[in-house]
């Protein structure tokens, strides 16, 4: 058995700024201005924080998945290993990255990185994670990542630290399926060794700071911006529009397309407001760092986008459909749970996820919007982008001027 002594598992809120922040834990390094081990908050802003944009796959449009997500992370286009290294480089730590299209190489590459009693982070997809089963029918993030904190080859077990608050236990053949389910991530594996010492974060911090204004401003998919954002606000109400929502999801249809604005929102791993609350976090530890009075205004502007952020979530799924209501309730619950309780949450994650099939399923086929209230219903939503990408430009204007 391969296990990585000591360590602690800690949980967090997004897969990826999760695991580095767990990582970075067990290897003992030191934040300079708390003397704890970095948040999960600073590590989100290290490395590159934000992005923005709306993303709408129509391939992916069925009975039950939109095709719809809200993007708010910065690189979350990218199917490479950048968002972590990018991260790793501004702390001055040293990495390897091993990958592979063979599985047996990649079983091996596992093995020989625990060998050297590291924690390894694995690119994986979603959709094999056997703890997600509980999930309803919904447009999941595939790309994901986990830390890999043992292996057990005689009974055929692997360790998982995840967002959930400790380890979890697969089969090793899972993780090997979760591994190769998407080719471009050809068995990504990384370790690393932080920086002697504790770390000088500010020239990072800042670094990580202009990275995110960069991506705000100038994103490298045309969607993924706020100009993208504005797109989607005339088009969702819009029934003159063949891309219009009512004409793109007639029916039981439009629900999906709701849910998954939520979903994308709040309960994917960003922490509530699309990161911008955690990214307030990491704005009022930037101020300690760089004494940089103006990053505490910054955060403020931010909280109030993640509110408004909040509010766009809960307009797609508004509390005065009492349907609606439930959905969104069974989602937040589903959430809490994983991130709180783990393992000893997961019959009720089950309970919980026949419920939302059922639930679903219902509104579904008995849609609960005429046409006429679907199209005020759509209009609310519209009016909510447009002032949430108001408030976004405001709050990207002042962190540039702190910035400077």
């Amino acid at each position: 058995m391969l296990q990585v002594a000591g360590y602690e598992h800690f949980g967090g809120k997004h897969p990826i700024t999760a695991a580095l922040r767990n990582m970075l834990a067990h290897s003992g390094l030191k934040a300079p201005h708390t003397g704890e081990p970095l948040s999960e908050a600073m590590v989100l802003g290290l490395t590159g924080g934000l992005g923005s944009g709306y993303s709408f796959c129509p391939s992916s449009i069925n009975e039950y998945r939109s095709g719809v997500s809200i993007v708010g992370r910065y690189l979350s286009h990218a199917s490479g290993a950048e968002f972590a290294l990018e991260f790793l480089k501004r702390i001055e730590a040293t990495y390897t990255v091993s990958e592979t299209t063979s599985e047996n190489l990649a079983h091996q590459n596992l093995r020989e990185l625990l060998s050297q009693g590291k924690p390894v982070l694995a690119w994986c997809t979603r959709e094999y994670l056997p703890y997600f089963r509980h999930r309803a029918r919904a447009t999941e993030p595939q790309n994901y990542t986990v830390v890999v904190v043992g292996i057990d080859e005689k009974v055929k077990t692997a360790q998982l630290g995840d967002c959930a608050p400790s380890p979890l236990e697969i089969r090793l053949a899972t993780l090997t399926r979760a591994r190769a389910g998407i080719g471009p991530h050809k068995n990504r594996l990384l370790v690393f060794e932080p920086p002697s010492g504790t770390p000088r974060l500010q020239d990072g911090v800042l670094e990580g700071i202009k990275a995110c204004i960069e991506s705000l401003e100038n994103p490298k998919v045309k969607t993924l911006s706020f100009q993208g954002l504005e797109q989607w606000a005339k088009l969702v109400a819009n029934r003159r529009n063949k891309r219009g929502w009512l004409n793109v999801y007639p029916a039981g249809r439009l629900y999906s397309a709701l849910r998954d604005v939520f979903r994308s929102i709040e309960t994917l791993g960003t922490g509530g407001g699309l990161f911008r609350p955690m990214y307030a976090d990491f704005l009022e530890e930037a101020c300690l760092l760089t004494e940089r009075k103006a990053f505490l205004a910054c955060a403020d502007e931010y909280r109030r986008v993640g509110e408004l952020w909040t509010s766009v979530a809960d307009a797609a799924l508004a509390s005065r459909v009492p349907q609606f209501q439930v959905a969104k309730n069974l989602y937040r619950e589903t959430m809490e749970i994983f991130e709180q309780k783990g393992t000893e949450g997961f019959d009720k994650l089950g309970q919980i996820g026949e419920e939302l099939r059922f639930v679903e399923q219902r509104i579904i086929e008995d849609f609960p919007l005429s046409i006429g209230d679907a199209e005020a219903h759509l209009g609310t939503l519209r009016e909510r982008i447009i002032e949430v990408v108001q408030a976004e430009r405001l709050a990207l204007k002042a962190l540039k001027n702190a910035a400077a």
